[in-house]
């Protein structure tokens, strides 16, 4: 049983997720030695991947991986989560709600998770920031196989960005269904964040203090300041969507 606190940041890409795991890298309890110095200050940088955050571990982020955790032994589990007993605070990013299938009771004492989840009427919004974000690989995906025998470049980019973000809608809205028809939460290990408080000081300071709270650690104070800009830069994917 792994003893230190970790948090777990549960979201779906387009949400912000690697940026709420970067509001903890500030904590006390936090390595600084799992800070990466190479920050992305870039106009253009609309994504938290380079402000400080790194995974702990390898092979513990995508829908993929957490396919492949859930295949795995009790004994193999144990060996794999082990390095974050080495962390005074452990931070992890998981990019799939299927993350709440893993038994973290089984291996954590202290654990909390944090999901990361909008309304039913803003997934087309993030939708639209996970097209871009994460950009899939277009073909790939079920529709482009009407196209397997045409040149590619003869396809108008604006058609490709639409059947792109089409996929992504219909991806996020199965991820969210999934979420609500399996998943029950449990108000001792789950916050719910809705990722449209992006900006909002308050409601970012809320969620660290529940976190906190539950796993009865001091609170973190993170640099506002150095994530402002990014704060900034996404408005847009939020703005007059708070009804």
């Amino acid at each position: 049983m792994i003893k230190t606190p970790q948090i777990f940041v549960i979201y779906e890409p387009g949400m912000y997720g690697t940026f709420l795991c970067n509001l903890f890298v500030d904590h006390p309890l936090y390595n600084d030695k799992l800070v990466s110095k190479q920050v992305e200050t870039t106009e253009g940088a609309i994504t938290a991947h380079r402000f400080g955050y790194v995974d702990i571990i390898k092979d513990f982020h995508n829908q993929e991986d957490i396919i492949n955790l859930l295949k795995k032994k009790p004994i193999d589990l144990y060996t794999f989560f082990q390095p974050l007993d080495n962390c005074g605070l452990g931070v992890s990013r998981l990019a799939s709600y299927y993350a709440v299938r893993i038994d973290f009771q089984k291996h954590f004492d202290k654990f909390v998770r944090i999901i990361v989840k909008p309304k039913k009427n803003h997934i087309s919004v993030y939708a639209k920031r996970m097209s871009v974000t994460s950009r899939p690989d277009p073909a790939g995906q079920y529709w482009a196989r009407a196209f397997s025998k045409k040149n590619w470049a003869d396809i108008p980019n604006w058609f490709i960005d639409g059947m792109i973000l089409k996929e992504c809608e219909k991806y996020l809205w199965a991820h969210t269904e999934f979420l609500d028809s399996t998943y029950t939460l449990d108000p001792k290990r789950d916050i719910v964040f809705n990722p449209n408080d992006i900006s909002n000081k308050k409601a970012l300071e809320q969620m660290i203090g529940m976190a906190c709270d539950l796993l009865e650690i001091e609170h973190s104070h993170p640099d506002f300041e150095r994530l402002k800009p990014l704060m900034e830069k996404n408005k847009k994917h939020y703005r007059n969507k708070r009804k």
